[in-house]
């Protein structure tokens, strides 16, 4: 008898030790199998983000928000075009924009350098195009260089600024088509009188109307 309780309790301890084995196994199975399905269900995310994009960018729908503000990111101004929205105003501002900034950004680095190349001089104790002049210290130079040399910078982060913005605006515009803006809603500049006791003058202020019921 005692030998039958003995060999039923290891026989009871090796059928439990084969059940945790196979439930740990059955675990990291399933453990793989979601790492799986998540690899998967990312690469399907990031795909669908993709084609979603060029999907909205091709829509033949006017107007279209994601083809303007593509339209003018890689043409500036093109996105403006598109909506037909005063153009012919926004276009020749956006290029100005561009001409002024870069011609600042030019002219900087045209002086930093001439300022850079005097300092270097200056520091050789060679005579340079500012030799005698109250900038022509060593100190005055690299001041001077240095100032120019940030307002350099400063113009063709304004580029950057403004490429943005124009992109922006297009994209805003484009929204803003979408919605019905007819004759029932008016806005329309006004002349506010001043108050009945006279203090203060006259203001000019703007109206908002909007007629219901049509």
């Amino acid at each position: 008898m005692k030998y039958l309780i003995l060999f039923l309790s290891i026989a009871s301890l090796s059928v439990l030790a084969k059940a945790q084995t196979d439930v740990s196994e059955a675990e990291g199975q399933l453990v793989q199998t979601e790492a799986q399905i998540d690899t998967i269900e990312n690469e399907v995310y990031v795909d669908t983000l993709g084609v979603g994009f060029w999907k909205k960018i091709l829509a033949p729908t006017y107007p279209n928000p994601e083809r303007a503000a593509a339209m003018s990111f890689v043409l500036p101004g093109s996105g403006q075009v598109y909506n037909k929205k005063f153009w012919y105003i926004k276009v020749p501002v956006i290029y100005a924009g561009y001409a002024f900034l870069i011609n600042r950004g030019e002219v900087n680095r045209k002086l930093r350098n001439d300022f850079q190349t005097a300092l270097v001089k200056e520091i050789n104790g060679e005579v340079h195009e500012f030799t005698g002049m109250i900038i022509g210290t060593e100190t005055a130079l690299r001041i001077n260089r240095d100032r120019l040399d940030k307002n350099f910078q400063l113009s063709y982060i304004g580029v950057v600024i403004l490429h943005f913005v124009q992109t922006l605006e297009a994209y805003t515009t484009a929204h803003l088509l979408e919605f019905d803006m007819d004759e029932s809603l008016t806005i329309a500049p006004t002349i506010i009188p001043s108050d009945p006791m006279g203090f203060g003058g006259s203001k000019i202020g703007v109206t908002i109307g909007l007629q219901l019921g049509r």
